[in-house]
Order: C-alpha cells, then structure tokens, then sequence
C-alpha cells in the first residue's frame, strides 16, 4: 500500500534516452527529432522541452524530452 509518486497531475512527463554507446551528437539530435516527432502526434500536447548532453559528465549519447501537457481539464 505506498505510493511515491504525487497524487497530482503536473500536466507534464519527462521522456529519457540514452543512445548507443559512441554515438555523435548529431545522430542523438537525430534520435531525438524522431522522438519529438511521435510525441507532437500525441493529443493534448502542448510544448517540448528537450536537451542532450546536457546532464552532468554531458554526455552526448543521452538527453530528455520534457513534455507539457493541457490541463487536466482540456484534455479529451
């Protein structure tokens, strides 16, 4: 009976990738326009925020996509 995540909803998610050990920036950019690509087609999508290699060793083989979404109430 413990649940850890928040009762809420944040009217947004966060999508982490991590490519192929070795890959180039550019491929993970590439990665990663596809990714943004799917994610657009969802309803209730508002915004993206994404970043690669951005973390603390920034590592080019992985990134996020922060997604915002409608309100809770706007979505159908």
């Amino acid at each position: 009976g413990k649940d850890f995540l928040p009762q809420d909803d944040q009217s947004e998610f966060e999508v982490s990738v991590k490519t192929p050990a070795g890959s180039s920036l550019s491929g993970t950019e590439a990665v990663f326009k596809e990714i943004e690509n799917e994610l657009k087609t969802i309803p209730g999508v508002q915004g993206l925020f994404t970043t690669v290699g951005a973390d603390i060793r920034r590592q080019v083989d992985r990134g996020s996509v922060i997604v915002n979404l409608v309100k809770p109430d706007k979505r159908e």
